[in-house]
C-alpha cells in the first residue's frame, strides 16, 4: 500500500523514536505508527508517511502476533529484562503444568491489567513517566483475547518458555507473562520480545530501520 512502510524496529528505540529518525534523515513532513512496541522489543512496526498517515486508524483494531520468551523465577518491576529484581521464586514449575495453564487463558476473553510502565495515559500522562516518578499508578483492566498460542519451547533448567501468541488489540505480553506466572504459583518477566504480525502485515516484508534510512536518506541530509 501507498505510504505505508513496514519496519523492522530495533531493540533500544521507542516507537517515537522510529517516526522522529524517519522525519529527520527521510525529510517527510508527516509520519506516524499504527501501535507501539516497547524499546525492549524489536519486530513490525507500521509505519504510515505523509498521506499515509491518515490510513493509521484503520490498523489500530488489528490483531497482533509476537514471539516471545518467558524466563521464570525472577520478577522486575518494569516485567523485562531492563527492570530492577523485586521478587524471585524457588517454585518448580514443568511443561505439563504450563499446558494446562496456558489453556486456561485460551477458553475465553478476559480482563487483563496494562503494565504500569507502559505508555498508557492517566490523565494525560504517559504511565510509566508516573511509575519513574515513584506515584501510584493504576490502570483499568481491560478485556483481551488470546486467539492462538503455540509453545515453541521450555527449558526447564533456564526456566525459559518461548511462545508464538496471537492476541486482540490492546494485548500487553509483559502483563500475560506476570498473569501466567500467577497461574502457576510463581514469577516471572519477558526476557524477549519481537512483533511478527500486524493485521494483514508480516514482519517478513519489514525492512530495517537503518537499511530504509541509508536508502531513503533526503538529500537536504547528504
Amino acid at each position: 500500500m501507498k505510504n505505508i512502510i513496514l519496519i523492522d524496529k530495533p531493540i533500544g528505540l521507542t516507537s517515537n523514536d522510529v517516526v522522529c529518525k524517519m522525519k529527520k534523515t527521510c525529510g517527510y513532513k508527516k509520519v506516524g505508527h499504527a501501535g507501539t512496541l516497547d524499546p525492549q522489543a524489536s519486530g513490525l512496526l507500521v509505519i504510515g508517511i505523509n498521506k499515509g498517515t491518515k490510513l493509521l486508524a484503520n490498523f489500530l483494531f488489528d490483531d497482533k502476533q509476537y514471539e516471545t520468551t518467558f524466563t521464570f523465577g525472577i520478577k522486575t518491576n518494569t516485567g523485562d529484562g531492563q527492570g530492577k529484581i523485586i521478587k524471585k521464586s524457588q517454585h518448580r514449575i514443568t511443561l505439563t503444568m504450563i499446558k494446562k495453564a496456558c489453556q486456561f487463558f485460551l477458553k475465553n476473553e478476559y480482563y487483563q491489567i496494562p503494565p504500569i510502565f507502559s505508555a498508557k495515559k492517566i490523565n494525560g500522562i504517559r504511565a510509566y513517566k508516573l511509575a519513574l516518578a515513584n506515584k501510584k499508578v493504576r490502570l483499568k483492566p481491560q478485556l483481551v483475547k488470546i486467539k492462538k498460542l503455540k509453545i515453541i519451547a521450555f527449558n526447564p533448567q533456564l526456566k525459559t518458555l518461548k511462545i508464538i501468541i496471537d492476541v486482540t488489540k490492546g494485548f500487553y505480553v509483559r502483563s500475560f507473562c506476570n498473569d501466567l506466572a500467577k497461574k502457576l504459583k510463581t514469577v516471572a518477566y519477558v526476557s524477549q520480545l519481537r512483533r511478527t504480525k500486524s493485521g494483514k502485515y508480516h514482519l517478513k516484508h519489514a525492512v530495517s530501520l537503518a537499511t530504509y534510512l541509508h536508502q531513503n536518506k533526503s538529500i537536504k541530509n547528504i
